[in-house]
């Protein structure tokens, strides 16, 4: 059984996904109390990175490590006073955002299981794995996922401790009944 460091339990899922939100890969072998750093070190995607694609990189929050493939901001001690690292951190957290805090948002909607795994460890990342080839089989046939997610009204950032964990916030559940008129 994993347990994250705060005693609940956790599997640290760390999502490699793209644009369309299209998840890439998937790791879900981390136990919930490893570090987003680590978890990413350890996993087969940077090892086929590093050996296949030296040239590539992908992004990630402060709770990774800058390496080689991995591409952080800069900390904001150093953006202070400086505007092109400041510009650097902007672009790069509209881009991470897009293409991963987005994503969770779309996952987590789409299949609410994810939020509440109650099962063995092994099954909990088979569900996790299975959704995600079900996230991706409904991208590409076409299933709208404005249904379940709407990026311009969506601000949360669905990892706000950067410990790999997709946070559940209790009213995301919560549906608008689309009647925006009052009555007089």
């Amino acid at each position: 059984m994993y347990f994250s460091r705060k005693g609940w339990k956790a599997i640290n899922c760390t999502v490699f996904s793209g644009w369309d939100h299209t998840i890439y890969d998937l790791q879900v072998t981390a136990p919930g109390s490893f570090h987003d750093s680590t978890a990413f070190l350890l996993s087969k995607t940077k090892q086929w990175l590093d050996r296949l694609f030296p040239l590539r990189h992908v992004l990630g929050d402060l709770a990774f490590a800058l390496d080689r493939v991995m591409i952080t901001p800069f900390l904001p001690k150093d953006v202070r006073n400086d505007q092109e690292k400041a510009l650097f951190n902007l672009r790069h957290s509209g881009a991470r955002v897009r293409m991963t805090e987005n994503t969770y948002g779309i996952f987590k909607r789409r299949f609410p299981i994810i939020r509440d795994l109650r099962y063995s460890q092994t099954k909990d990342m088979q569900v996790l794995e299975s959704c995600a080839v079900l996230h991706n089989m409904a991208l590409r046939w076409g299933d709208m996922a404005s249904t379940f997610f709407d990026e311009d009204n969506d601000d949360e950032d669905d990892d706000d401790d950067g410990d790999g964990v997709l946070d559940v916030d209790e009213n995301d559940d919560e549906e608008d009944d689309g009647d925006d008129n009052e009555d007089e």
